[in-house]
């Protein structure tokens, strides 16, 4: 993906000395497994932000020199709008994969969210552990001089089915459909963007 496709904000840190600016890339490929907030939620932040500043760092991947923002999409936005200083923390990610499991595993559990829009990011994790996995015993095969699919025999796509089916409280089967619905998704994201909020939050609580 190149940087043109990115949103790169320039944004005063405080823990800079003088002028020097910070530029934080949006990863569109990351901002997709980002739960939205609701718009009581938004504003109940925005206030807190206003009355106590910006307590807690915005998380970033430093990427090769680019800081890539990882979790505080909205308190960004509500710190640029209002001027509010912040401070980033850099975590240890290596890929654009490790980046999205991270992002899914800090944001469970923390914020409502529609049945299409958990099975969305339930697949986009599932793809993103494979590719981590199958990365993984690739680079084992290679240091051992063994068969190069030896990656997908020693993890095994069931078994990271299995493992995040558990940890769920679904069945393998499940992440597996989850992960056919969220390439649908972005299928249909290529061509029409505007359709992919109301697949993932339809109205009467339904997949359209």
């Amino acid at each position: 993906m190149s940087k043109s496709e990115m949103q790169v904000c320039l944004v005063g840190h405080p823990a800079r000395r003088g002028s020097e600016m910070t530029k934080i890339v949006i990863d569109p490929e990351l901002e997709k497994v980002c739960l939205p907030l609701k718009d009581d939620e938004y504003s109940t932040l925005e206030k807190q932000l206003i009355r106590d500043g910006c307590l807690d760092t915005l998380k970033v991947w430093d990427r090769d020199g680019e800081l890539v923002l990882l979790d505080g999409h909205n308190r960004l936005k509500i710190c640029k709008e209002r001027k509010i200083p912040f401070e980033t923390s850099t975590i240890e990610i290596s890929s654009i994969d490790e980046a999205i499991v991270w992002i899914v595993d800090n944001q469970d559990g923390r914020r409502n969210s529609t049945e299409q829009e958990k099975a969305y990011i339930s697949g986009k994790r599932y793809e993103a552990q494979k590719n981590i996995n199958k990365f993984k015993g690739n680079q084992y095969t290679k240091e051992s001089g063994g068969p190069e699919n030896l990656g997908d025999q020693i993890t095994g796509r069931s078994a990271t089915a299995k493992k995040q089916a558990a940890k769920e409280g679904v069945s393998h089967f499940t992440i597996d459909q989850n992960a056919k619905f969220a390439k649908g998704v972005d299928a249909v994201g290529e061509v029409s963007p505007e359709l992919v909020d109301e697949i993932l939050k339809p109205k009467d609580g339904r997949p359209i």
